[in-house]
């Protein structure tokens, strides 16, 4: 499992998810491979649900705490004995 679908796995928990499926994209950022990066979309300021949980203490909390947990499972899965 990569570190978007671990990502996906712990958001959706706890929010509908627009689509079910890490997409890829060649944002230069993206691309660096000195620095692993993920894009993440949270939620759309025009929508009225989106916008209270990702304005509120508890919505941030709840997404950060997401994908902290997926940070963590992914590398405890994927760490390399040294």
């Amino acid at each position: 499992m990569n570190i978007g679908t671990a990502v996906l796995n712990e958001i959706g928990a706890f929010q509908r998810l627009h689509k079910p499926k890490v997409e890829q994209a060649g944002f230069a950022v993206l691309k660096a491979p000195d620095t692993p990066a993920i894009l993440l979309e949270v939620g759309y300021l025009t929508n009225p649900e989106d916008l209270t949980r990702i304005t509120s203490a508890a919505g941030k909390a709840a997404i950060a705490t997401g994908v902290r947990r997926a940070v963590a499972v992914h590398f405890a899965k994927t760490a390399v004995a040294r």
